[in-house]
């Protein structure tokens, strides 16, 4: 009398890692649009908190350049993603931040996220279809 063999055919494991490279070519794209999304929220977040800062500047000195015996506001640098810089005059500012190269966001939808005093938000170079408010999260 013949035993049954206890395993797998070639077939079943063939089936086995058919369904997993389908699992994983649907769920990546969709993992990575959400890495994208709450890196565009981090510095959305990072540049409103930079203008609020740049406010409370405003309301010691009475200008956005900076002011002899006036502590200055630094605007943060940016993070892991996004090159933060800032262009000061006495009455406006302007905090753009860019994609950093060779990054995930670098050929983002978004492009670079800009800011104003009047708290402009804005995204000069968007891909086709995309809106400021869904970059800012709004």
């Amino acid at each position: 009398m013949k035993q049954a063999s206890k395993g797998f055919t070639l077939i079943e494991l063939m089936i086995v890692v058919a369904v997993v490279g389908l699992l994983a070519a649907i769920a990546y794209p969709s993992y990575m649009n959400y890495v994208r999304k709450s890196h565009r929220a981090e510095i959305a977040q990072l540049l409103v908190e930079a203008a609020q800062g740049m406010e409370r500047y405003y309301s010691r000195a009475g200008q956005y350049t900076v002011k002899e015996g006036v502590t200055d506001y630094q605007v943060p640098a940016g993070n892991a993603w996004y090159n933060v810089a800032i262009n000061r005059e006495p009455q406006a500012f302007t905090i753009t931040a860019t994609p950093a190269n060779n990054t995930l966001m670098a050929n983002d939808v978004c492009g670079t996220f800009t800011i104003d005093q009047a708290g402009r938000r804005n995204n000069p170079v968007l891909a086709a279809g995309v809106t400021v408010a869904y970059c800012w999260g709004r």
